[in-house]
């Protein structure tokens, strides 16, 4: 990776991990970095498989939790819903029926992870409306959706 001025394609450039990688290539100054993105209105087909949705303030409250609870320790996983793709869309299109959404949805094979330990210290978690809500509400805020 220190090879000057190297030209690096990034695909899914605009993605959680793939953004990050950007800006270490950048940051590091060697790199010509060229990013692809693909249009989220072009979206056709999308992997119903469940999904595990955390909302970031639950999760700081987890965080705080086991910190504040002297009987806590070793890993925690902090996943409060297990969501379909279908679903979760579900509740976007009726919260927002104004945007686009996926047309079409695959089956795939799922993986659940539990929070079981985490709630047995007394964490609790909102529920997926308000945080699928309040996101949508961040975005627009900042311009991201309109």
């Amino acid at each position: 990776m220190e090879a000057a001025g190297k030209s690096v394609c990034v695909t899914g450039a605009g993605g959680f991990i793939a953004s990050w990688l950007v800006k270490l290539l950048l940051s590091r100054g060697h790199y010509a970095v060229r990013g692809t993105v693909r249009d989220p209105g072009d979206c056709e087909t999308v992997e119903n498989k469940l999904r595990n949705l955390v909302d970031v303030r639950d999760v700081a409250g987890a965080l705080l939790l086991t910190y504040e609870k002297p009987e806590a320790s070793g890993r925690y996983l902090c996943s409060s819903h297990k969501i379909k793709a279908s679903d979760m869309i579900h509740i976007l299109k009726t919260l927002y029926p104004t945007y686009a959404y996926p047309k079409n949805f695959t089956e795939v094979e799922n993986i659940i992870y539990s929070s079981d330990k985490l709630q047995k210290l007394g964490w609790t978690f909102r529920p997926a409306e308000e945080t699928l809500r309040d996101s949508v509400e961040s975005y627009q805020s900042f311009g991201i959706l309109n």
